[in-house]
């Protein structure tokens, strides 16, 4: 071989390296999915999925661009697409247990509990220490009334990942569905405990103190979300109910008038200010209210009480 022809020969091989010990397709498609994360939080979100299709075009194989892009596609509404890409996803790499478990919540947002379901099992038996995909099955048993499966999920959630608010009170509404009320406090408790601004777990320990009979502490509670959600018109209107109990008459018709300045106009609601309105001898409003509730509309009893307390107040 003579010295021209060697020469070429060393510059193929050397070319040859060159490409072998360049980036791989996913090198050169990671600063593509890193861009398109960071539109994707600026919330440009057209900007975003055409860096996550760059990196596709790229890495065809390559899933967690399929990951990424689902997951904002799911997050604008589009769930076909999210469905397809997190498809494409698993097929890239079927052990890739946050696609299923991405598909999942695709799944249920669609409506298509058993798909969801299905999908955070496979998630779980990829990595037993899934602790969204315990908490999500969880809320699909709680749909579906097996209360008993909910609430060893929503265990094994609290277990994997003991500082989530919304596992405990989910799991609180359980045992407050199955009777359970200590325990449903003591998860409410706990929720209230990580999470001060949860709302709705001061609403439901409310409630489950109102049935077991503690006004008192219920209103605390239901203070708390007023205080939160100062326009919640449950939380008027239970406290209002709560005040009914304890014989405070004041309390009772300013919290009902409140549901009504707030809401839309409630038979029920007027019915019960009115019936407030007649105990502290204020007879034209109660009349009012009760003629209002009797034009609105009240079921067979409530109609039979409200004639009935009209004619004497009118008498």
């Amino acid at each position: 071989m003579n010295l021209k022809s060697r020469t070429f020969l060393v510059s193929i091989i050397f070319f040859v390296l060159l490409i072998s010990c360049g980036p791989s397709k996913a090198e050169q498609a990671q600063p593509f999915i890193d861009s398109g994360l960071d539109f994707q939080e600026q919330g440009d979100y057209v900007r975003a999925i055409a860096e996550f299709d760059q990196a596709i075009a790229i890495d065809p194989k390559n899933a967690d661009a399929y990951l990424k892009r689902g997951k904002l596609y799911r997050e604008v509404g589009q769930m076909s697409r999210a469905i397809a890409d997190f498809d494409q996803a698993i097929a890239n790499n079927s052990d890739n247990a946050e696609a299923y478990y991405e598909r999942g919540i695709a799944y249920y947002n669609g409506a298509d509990l058993d798909r969801a379901k299905a999908d955070f099992d496979q998630a779980i038996a990829i990595d037993p220490e899934y602790a969204k995909a315990f908490y999500n099955r969880g809320v699909i048993y709680a749909e579906l009334g097996d209360f008993d499966s909910a609430l060893a999920d929503y265990d094994q959630a609290i277990v994997l990942d003991p500082q989530d608010a919304q596992a405990y009170y989910n799991r609180g509404v359980i045992y407050g569905q199955k009777g359970d009320l200590d325990n449903a406090i003591a998860n409410y408790d706990q929720a209230i405990a990580l999470d001060p601004q949860h709302w709705e777990a001061f609403f439901n320990r409310g409630l489950a103190y109102m049935d077991k009979g503690n006004p008192d502490q219920a209103i605390a509670d239901y203070d708390q979300v007023i205080k939160i959600k100062p326009k919640n018109l449950n939380a008027y209107y239970s406290r209002g109910l709560a005040y009914l109990d304890k014989g405070d008459p004041d309390q009772v018709i300013a919290d009902f008038s409140q549901v009504l300045e707030i809401g839309e106009e409630d038979a029920i609601v007027f019915f019960l200010r009115g019936f407030t309105y007649a105990k502290l001898g204020e007879q034209d409003k109660a009349i009012s209210d009760l003629e209002k509730a009797l034009e609105i509309g009240l079921g067979p009893n409530r109609k039979q009480i409200a004639e009935q307390l009209l004619e004497s107040l009118k008498q």
